[in-house]
C-alpha cells in the first residue's frame, strides 16, 4: 500500500493523542467515583470520535491503495463507490 502523505498522518497522530487524552479524562473522572451522565457522555463523545477517525482513515487508504485499472490515478467514482458501501457498513456495526 502507498503511504500516507504526512500531513494526513500527523492528522490522524494527533487525533489519536486526543482521545488518548479524553479516556485518561474518563478514567479520571471513574477513578474520582464520578459515575453518570456526564461519563455517559464523554465516553459517547469517544466512540462518536472514534468512529468517524475510522471512517476519516479508510477513506484515506483507500484514496492511497485503490489504482485504476489501467495503472493510473485512482477510479474516482469506483473508489467513492466503495467508501460510501464501507461508511455505510461501519456506521451501523
Amino acid at each position: 500500500m502507498n503511504e500516507l502523505p504526512e500531513d494526513e498522518r500527523q492528522e490522524f497522530v494527533r487525533w489519536l493523542h486526543r482521545l488518548e487524552g479524553q479516556v485518561r479524562g474518563i478514567a479520571g473522572m471513574v477513578e474520582r467515583g464520578e459515575v453518570g451522565d456526564d461519563v455517559l457522555v464523554q465516553l459517547a463523545a469517544v466512540r462518536g470520535s472514534v468512529s468517524q477517525l475510522t471512517l476519516d482513515m479508510l477513506d484515506a487508504y483507500i484514496e492511497a491503495a485503490v489504482p485504476n485499472v489501467n495503472g493510473d490515478d485512482m477510479d474516482n467514482e469506483a473508489a467513492d463507490r466503495l467508501k460510501r458501501s464501507l461508511s455505510v457498513v461501519l456506521r451501523h456495526s
